[in-house]
């Protein structure tokens, strides 16, 4: 494999490594996918501190300031928002959503579709 050019631990590394088999497996992998995919992995993981914190801490917190107690949005949710918009545009880039596969298959010369004749214009051409 070549070198990474982010730094992941070896968890993110096993994930990683899982993802790139499952890409390889449907079309070729180029060097600049590798960094992608190291970016996607990474994303995930921070996402899955994100949710963490939200399910212990919930989507609220409360604090203590000068001004009494305030209850504020957790900042984990705007984190959470941040990596999964990060993460839909990796899978994006890496032909991993729908959506991107079909704008790919649409590219390339299209499947002949064979419709069949419809038998009053059949019957019309074979009188006339």
């Amino acid at each position: 494999m070549s070198r990474l050019n982010v730094p992941l631990s070896d968890t993110q590394l096993l994930k990683f490594e899982s993802i790139k088999t499952i890409l390889e497996a449907e079309r070729e992998i180029t060097p600049t996918d590798l960094d992608c995919i190291a970016m996607l992995v990474l994303n995930i993981a921070i996402m899955e501190e994100a949710l963490k914190d939200i399910a212990v801490n919930g989507v609220t917190i409360v604090s203590h300031t000068a001004h009494g107690i305030v209850s504020k949005t957790n900042p984990a949710n705007e984190v959470f928002n941040r990596t999964n918009s990060m993460i839909k545009g990796y899978m994006t880039e890496l032909l991993m959503s729908p959506k991107s596969k079909a704008s790919l298959l649409t590219k390339k010369d299209p499947v002949p579709v064979e419709t069949e004749e419809d038998p009053l214009i059949a019957l019309l051409k074979k009188r006339g």
